[in-house]
C-alpha cells in the first residue's frame, strides 16, 4: 500500500491495473485532494509497480554481475544490489536500503541527483 505522502509529479504507480505516470499538476492536485479526503476508498485502487529487471532495464539501469556479490544494477549515482530484493548501496555510509518500488526509486533517484529518473514503460 502506498501511503499518499510518498507521492510526487512524476511516479509512476498502477492504478487500477494500468500503468499510469503522474504528471499533470492540476489533474494531480485534485486527485490528491479527493484521495486524501477519501483514503480508505483510494487505498486499493492505487498499487505500487514492483521492481523488476525488466522495470529497471526500462529506467536504463545497466546490470553487472560482480564475484562474491552477485547482480549489481548501475545509474549513476544509484547502484542497487540484486539479492532478494533490491538494495540500494550506500558506500559511504556503509549501509543498505530496500527499495521494493518504482515510485521509491524515482524518488531516491531524484533525491540523489535533483533529476528525474528516466522511465520508458
Amino acid at each position: 500500500m502506498i501511503q499518499p505522502q510518498e507521492l510526487r509529479i512524476g511516479n509512476w504507480v498502477r492504478y487500477k491495473g494500468e500503468r499510469i505516470e503522474n504528471t499533470n499538476l492540476q489533474l494531480m492536485h485534485h486527485l490528491l485532494a479527493d484521495v486524501l479526503n477519501n483514503w480508505d476508498k483510494w487505498q486499493a485502487e492505487i498499487e505500487a509497480i514492483p521492481l523488476s529487471a525488466e522495470v529497471l532495464h526500462q529506467c536504463h539501469f545497466q546490470k553487472d554481475e560482480i564475484e562474491y556479490i552477485g547482480s549489481l544494477w548501475l545509474l549513476h549515482p544509484v547502484q542497487l544490489l540484486d539479492d532478494l530484493g533490491y538494495w540500494y548501496v550506500n558506500a559511504k555510509l556503509k549501509k543498505l536500503l530496500k527499495v521494493s518500488s518504482l515510485h521509491q526509486l524515482q524518488n531516491l533517484y531524484y533525491a540523489l541527483t535533483l533529476q528525474e529518473l528516466p522511465v520508458n514503460l
